[in-house]
């Protein structure tokens, strides 16, 4: 997929280019070690895509101050991966991923949430894709072992998955949300194997509805790879993706 966006002059110049590519977006769910690389220029590859968020938003509704955060995830998941495979951990690293962490966390949904008649909405949107992000960015760091499972950490992952599921739940009876919680709902897949079974029999029915909804396959895909993830039964992002998938959305 890199080799193709540079082919079209840079995410930027595709977006600018041929905005109509906008609605087939996809998730790209990687590996730590096969994440698209952009170490050459990585703040400019983050602008660049900011830049042209305006073409992206309407599609996945996570606000913009998270999807740069999203952005600096990736990107530290690619640094990070090829010292973990030589079992080393580089200090940076790991405040790096606390510094991530921290932003992510000092983000208030009451402040981005669009003030009007649909303001609940707007506060239901940024409040799951926070705590969505706050769990991928917890358990995809943990992977790499450059965040430590310590109860604390794991406390306030477990905090963020009740927030994330009471979203959800609240999102799959609002028409005009229930279309873009693809991403959030698989993130609470991963994080449901701390859960029950009752749990993650909610997210099969939501991602079956998905299905329906979009007129897409996607979410069956997501919810076979979960169903796969939840049957070896060891927690962990790259235990879950531990190759990569596409998620159109």
């Amino acid at each position: 997929m890199q080799r193709l966006v540079e082919m079209r002059g840079g995410f930027r110049n595709l977006m600018k280019e041929a905005p109509h590519l906008a609605p087939t977006l996809v998730i790209y769910t990687l590996p730590s070690w096969d994440q698209i690389d952009i170490t050459t220029y990585p703040e400019k590859t983050i602008e660049d895509v900011m830049d042209t968020y305006s073409f992206i938003f309407p599609y996945i509704l996570c606000p913009p101050e998270l999807f740069r955060e999203l952005l600096r995830t990736n990107h530290l998941r690619q640094k990070a991966s090829a010292p973990m495979m030589l079992c080393e951990i580089e200090p940076e690293h790991v405040l790096e991923a606390h510094d991530l962490l921290a932003r992510i966390e000092a983000f208030v949904p009451e402040d981005w949430a669009q003030p009007g008649q649909y303001y609940d909405e707007w506060l239901l949107i940024g409040t799951m894709y926070q705590s969505a992000l706050a769990i991928y960015c917890t358990m995809s760091m943990q992977s790499l072992t450059i965040l430590p499972n310590t109860l604390e950490m794991n406390s306030m992952r477990s905090i963020h998955g009740d927030r994330l599921l009471t979203s959800l739940r609240a999102s799959a009876k609002l028409p005009r949300v229930m279309k873009f919680i693809v991403w959030p709902l698989v993130v609470a897949g991963v994080e449901a194997l701390y859960r029950d079974e009752a749990t993650r029999n909610c997210i099969e029915s939501i991602l079956t509805d998905q299905s329906r909804i979009q007129g897409t396959s996607s979410p069956l895909k997501a919810r076979a790879v979960l169903r796969r993830y939840w049957q070896k039964g060891v927690p962990g992002w790259d235990e879950c993706f531990d190759r990569p998938y596409v998620f159109i959305i």
